[in-house]
């Protein structure tokens, strides 16, 4: 679930002490030691300690994040059978997305061409259109966390508008296949309401943000009720976008390494975060819209202790549906 009484390091560089705990836990598996174990160690130190954001720690990231997803082996081919099919239903609108995902964002426009968003794109539309006796997805191809198999699956049949800017992250930590499998597995296991007929579960997230932060910060709630600031109107692209739609990217990635340990849940609660940090500058202006619409660039270091520490402070009601409103599988 959530481990709120841990710190949060604020380091955005690895010492290769931290790494060297990793690399332990990450072999530990194949050495005979219990899962759950790792598993849980895994968590705990990607809250305590973190992961770096350099070039160079990519690598390990992208190691981390598929634990996390459960994606343990790669299935190239079937991803390359997938492209062979080539432009989708859905082409049209994929080009026009794919073009303007994380612009002017020039680490990412360097590593990570238009062409490839396209691919993964593409193919997640080929995939989720598969017949299940064709399904390109085997046993060996997509496994629960370290070994564990669960098949994923989506009841949406067609690419949503922002399914680019989620897909974004993993093309810029990870090779094109493992991204693709990532995308797919953070969808269909882990938030599968969200792109559900309606966005269902992104609109549950709303209604539960506006309840978490009635609780957390009653004065702020209320002066944006008193306001007309529905949340509606400036909560729904950061909850459907999982915070990737507010810079800068080495943040975001911060905020992910958490969010795929603990659960997209947790997002809801970075929201809320981000809302009672500017709490003094929302609170100064009647109408503050325009500051509600164009959030603060992302700073990990503050979001993440203050957002793990609210899971005590909600009731437990609250709490139980923050966690299940996703639809995706326990942690």
């Amino acid at each position: 679930k959530v481990l709120g009484a841990q710190t949060v390091v604020e380091q955005v560089s690895m010492t290769e002490a931290t790494r060297r705990k990793y690399q332990e836990i990450l072999a530990a598996p194949a050495a005979g030691a219990d899962i759950s174990t790792c598993l849980a160690k895994l968590r705990s130190l990607v809250v305590a300690e973190g992961l770096g954001v350099e070039p160079e720690d990519l690598a390990l990231r992208g190691q981390v994040w598929k634990v996390f997803l459960g994606v343990n082996e790669i299935d190239t081919k079937a991803y390359l059978d997938l492209l062979a099919r080539g432009p989708s239903s859905d082409a049209g609108v994929i080009l026009i997305d794919a073009e303007r995902t994380f612009k002017g964002v020039a680490e990412f426009q360097q590593k990570v061409p238009e062409l490839r968003l396209q691919r993964l794109l593409n193919a997640f539309v080929h995939q989720i259109n598969t017949e299940p006796s064709e399904t390109t997805y085997s046993a060996v191809a997509l496994r629960w966390v370290f070994g564990r198999s669960q098949t994923p699956s989506l009841t949406c049949k067609s690419y949503v508008q922002g399914m680019n800017t989620l897909v974004a992250p993993f093309a810029f930590v990870l090779g094109e296949a493992e991204a693709f499998y990532c995308f797919h597995h953070l969808l269909a296991t882990r938030c599968p309401k969200y792109f559900e007929p309606g966005l269902v579960g992104v609109h549950s997230a709303v209604k539960i943000f506006d309840e978490c932060l009635e609780v957390l910060d009653h004065e702020l709630w209320s002066h944006l009720k008193t306001a007309n600031s529905a949340p509606e109107s400036y909560a729904f692209a950061s909850l459907l976008s999982l915070c990737a739609c507010t810079p800068p990217l080495r943040e975001l990635l911060r905020l992910w390494d958490v969010l795929l340990a603990m659960g997209p849940h947790l997002n809801v609660l970075f929201l809320v975060a981000q809302l009672i940090l500017m709490r003094s500058e929302l609170l100064a202006q009647p109408r503050p819209w325009r500051e509600l619409r164009q959030l603060p660039p992302l700073d990990a270091g503050k979001i993440l202790p203050l957002a793990l520490s609210f899971a005590g402070r909600l009731p437990p009601d609250l709490y139980t549906r923050l966690v299940e409103h996703t639809g995706g599988a326990s942690l």
